[in-house]
């Protein structure tokens, strides 16, 4: 009697001590098949979901250095353009201040020319008014 009371309280501590031990490490859940169906089924859409976020995100990464890639090239084409661009407006400056010198000039020689037509109306004049006062003795010598 007191060997069957031995094992009952024998085996009475190992069916406790498991439990014991178990809940306190880990608690379990008893869940019916539809919810560990529907687990499953979330699981699932969680991992589609999850491929399809690191595709995406393997797809930004490459645009991203496309991008910055295109954005090196641009700042590079940038600059060339701003050098060309700085290049020309000295050499706009230096062809506005040759214009302004030619325009000087011009305006100068306009001036030395019409002095010279000046001079050159004023000889023809001299010259017609010496021709026609010889026409003129010329004619009174004649007639007299």
């Amino acid at each position: 009697m007191i060997k069957k009371l031995l094992s009952l309280l024998l085996v009475a501590c190992l069916l406790v001590l498991p439990l014991g031990t178990c809940s306190a490490a880990e608690q379990m859940y008893l869940i019916s098949d539809s919810q560990l169906t529907q687990l499953e089924q979330n699981s699932t859409i969680l991992r589609d979901k999850l491929t399809k976020l690191e595709d995406t995100l393997t797809q930004s990464q490459t645009d991203l250095r496309e991008s910055r890639l295109e954005l090196e090239a641009c700042q590079v084409e940038l600059t060339a353009l701003q050098e060309k661009s700085t290049a020309l407006v000295i050499e706009s400056e230096m062809l506005k201040a040759n214009l302004e010198a030619s325009e000087k000039s011009l305006t100068k020689m306009t001036g030395y020319i019409d002095q010279l037509e000046k001079q050159v109306r004023s000889k023809i004049n001299k010259l017609t008014w010496q021709r026609n006062l010889f026409a003129g003795a010329a004619l009174y010598l004649a007639l007299r």
